[in-house]
């Protein structure tokens, strides 16, 4: 259940190591984090992953999954990347999904996954048994090679609630995973896609290849997706438009198309985030921008982040305050987060620099690279 509203559960997540548990700000600083359903995902800044939450389907890439939930941030595994540490290194993008994870690393640009594989969301040919630690996604049309893997992937992402997996190299798009809508992007629907696929503008043309930008930021949503080019303009399929691959997003009141766009993100409904610090939010209609709610402007204004989760939203404002709001149709009415566990002198969450909103809970680092969260604990999403 979604709290949006919900005050003073704001706290601060801390990782087990030698069995010992050590406060975020005083060991490793966090960099980057990804809230998926019932778990997360954090990047830190030794470029590891850690992850906490539900571990039902093998989403924390331990490799055990006797261990369905874990109560602090633990350690995901190398998997096949072998390492010497036996961890997944050199990670510099991840996302956390419903039952599944992905991560990049910035040595090929290999994308990594594991968890669940219920719908061909790992990318492994296959989808009959849950991945306990992180394989390499195959690179399906990306090459000729039946053996090859995904390379030179500079973004990822496995959704909200959805089953589906998109990456980007910029030229060309990636989908595959469940696409009952469509929403892998391939001019299809209906059959699961076990392998990337590319994502279409028509029958013959790609997004990226044939629309004269490359694509830099991709966010699949539970039943869609989206994708933001160079020229700061976003492309939408799946269920929301009712396309099975790529239309370019149109402007406020279907005019002209929405432009100068930094962000985007997604779950059920869509955010974009412009060059002038608004915010704009969608789901079957036109973009409109969200209302300052507490902020007491016409529109929020000064955004520098944003984030989407279950008929909730994030933004983070350019002096490191967070504001949330519920709610994908009618008007929006965003309030600023106070400090719950956080020591505060506004009586705010403040000096944020990072966010992402899960399914149901929502996270944030601070400046010190603390982490704090608030929403709903189930499984032990927020530790």
């Amino acid at each position: 259940m979604v709290r949006a509203k919900r005050l003073g559960l704001v706290f601060i997540l801390s990782f087990l190591t030698n069995s010992n548990v050590i406060a975020n700000e005083t060991c490793l600083r966090a960099i980057a984090i990804s809230g998926g359903e019932y778990h997360t995902l954090v990047i830190m800044e030794n470029n590891t992953v850690w992850a906490c939450g539900s571990n039902g389907s093998g989403q924390l890439g331990i490799n055990d999954d006797t261990i369905t939930k874990s109560l602090y941030l633990v350690q995901t595994h190398d998997g096949e990347m072998n390492t010497v540490s036996g961890f997944l290194e050199d990670i510099i993008a991840l996302d956390a999904g419903w039952y599944h994870s992905l991560a990049v690393d910035d040595v090929n640009g290999n994308v990594w996954a594991w968890g669940g594989d219920t719908n061909g969301q790992i990318g492994n040919g296959d989808d009959t048994d849950d991945i306990l630690s992180p394989i390499a996604v195959f690179a399906g049309e990306q090459s000729a090679d039946p053996n090859a893997i995904l390379e030179d992937i500079t973004c990822v992402s496995a959704g909200r609630s959805g089953l589906h997996s998109l990456a980007s190299e910029g030229e060309y798009t990636y989908g595959w995973g469940y696409n009952a809508h469509g929403q892998c992007g391939n001019d299809t629907s209906g059959a699961d896609v076990e392998t990337p696929v590319k994502v279409k503008t028509s029958a013959t043309t790609y997004l990226g290849h044939d629309t004269g930008f490359d694509i830099v930021e991709v966010d699949a949503g539970v039943g869609h997706s989206i994708a933001r080019d160079a020229n700061d303009n976003v492309w939408e399929w799946g269920v929301n438009n009712e396309s099975t691959y790529a239309i370019k997003v149109p402007g406020e009141n279907g005019v002209g198309y929405l432009e100068g766009i930094v962000e985007i993100a997604s779950c059920s409904h869509s955010l974009a985030l412009d060059e002038n610090g608004n915010v704009w939010q969608w789901t079957t209609g036109y973009p409109a921008r969200v209302p300052g709610g507490e902020m007491g402007t016409t529109y929020l204004e000064n955004i520098v982040a944003i984030g989407a989760g279950s008929s909730h939203s994030l933004a983070l404002d350019a002096e490191g305050f967070v504001w949330q709001w519920a709610g994908l149709t009618g008007t929006p009415s965003p309030t600023i987060v106070p400090a719950g566990d956080q020591p505060s002198n506004s009586d705010y969450l403040e000096t944020i620099v990072a966010l992402d909103d899960g399914f149901t809970h929502k996270l944030t680092i601070e400046r010190s690279g603390a982490i704090y969260a608030w929403g709903s604990n189930s499984n032990s999403a927020l530790t």
